[in-house]
């Protein structure tokens, strides 16, 4: 198994123990076990430099802010071009290589990266400006603290609650608290001002387009490549098809958009469409805008 992915399975099992243990007094795994997976999990950490928010191994106390301040966004984040049909889908690829990937529902996320270490996480807002939620981003249950990385890196993505966790959340919350769907509980969350109740949130951050970055890889120019390096360094990405002109994935993008929709259904991913992009990042800089929006699925 690749050792970034070790790390976050570990993660998973010791917080999982953890919460039963403290929770309800159940025993997962024996505390000689407990300590057994502890110490590997450092080491890994020690190893990959990969070091996840939520880790047992560096869990400190969360931060309260008094005021969301606006920060001016490093890059435009563009709204999306909308169609309605899986023909303009294909108009708009024309012959050019593209990713059809899943728009998740929730609220659109940055993050930047220097050193290997996160510094900054700020909300879409206008696009231009947005409320820096660096505070909560630290409390994210898949958003890395540390990265084996250490050129600057911008990466924009989704900040979502999966239907499992909205539903265990809800339940938990009075009449008057109560969220709708998870998209309003992940936007409601994401802009707490307590970092300790975002915590409980079960917030995601899922992984769509790098920025800025990455350029040491071979295939530099590929959105998709980048995407798969954001993955070996620890992130959760979108769900992603490549499509090409073929006439093959012309007729195939129906299936595509289905396969993408049970992919969601399986994660637990509120979506609401789907969005397809130039696979060439140089290519979509010269049109002018790299991504179109369907709401197809």
């Amino acid at each position: 198994m690749d050792k970034v992915q070790r790390v976050k399975e570990l993660v998973l099992l010791l917080n999982n123990a953890s919460m039963a243990y403290y929770n309800t007094g159940n025993t997962i795994i024996t505390d000689v076990e407990y300590d057994m997976l502890y110490e590997e999990l450092k080491q890994l950490e020690y190893e990959t430099n990969t070091i996840l928010s939520n880790s047992p191994t560096h869990k400190v106390g969360a931060d309260v802010v008094s005021e969301l301040k606006t920060v001016n966004h490093n890059h435009p984040m563009l709204s999306l071009d909308k169609c309605h049909t899986t023909e303009e889908l294909i108009e708009f690829a024309d012959d050019r290589d593209c990713l059809l990937m899943l728009k998740l529902d929730g609220l659109t996320v940055s993050l930047e990266y220097d050193n290997g270490k996160l510094i900054a996480a700020e909300t879409r807002g206008t696009g231009e400006k947005g409320s820096n939620i660096l505070h909560n981003a630290f409390v994210f249950k898949n958003i890395p603290k540390e990265i084996n990385y250490k050129e600057s890196l911008i990466i924009d993505g989704e900040a979502i609650v999966t239907y499992y966790d909205f539903d265990k959340i809800n339940e938990t919350l009075i009449d008057d608290d109560k969220y709708a769907n998870p998209r309003g509980l992940a936007c409601g969350s994401t802009t707490l001002l307590d970092a300790n109740i975002a915590k409980d949130r079960c917030l995601r951050f899922v992984v769509w387009k790098v920025v800025k970055g990455l350029n040491e890889i071979n295939n530099k120019d590929s959105n998709f490549f980048k995407l798969k390096e954001l993955e070996r360094l620890g992130f959760d990405i979108t769900p992603t098809w490549t499509y090409t002109n073929k006439s093959s994935d012309k007729e195939n993008i129906s299936n595509m958009l289905s396969d993408l929709r049970i992919k969601a259904e399986k994660l637990g991913y509120p979506i609401d469409g789907a969005v397809m992009l130039t696979d060439s990042i140089s290519v979509g800089i010269a049109m002018g805008r790299t991504d179109k929006f369907s709401n197809i699925p």
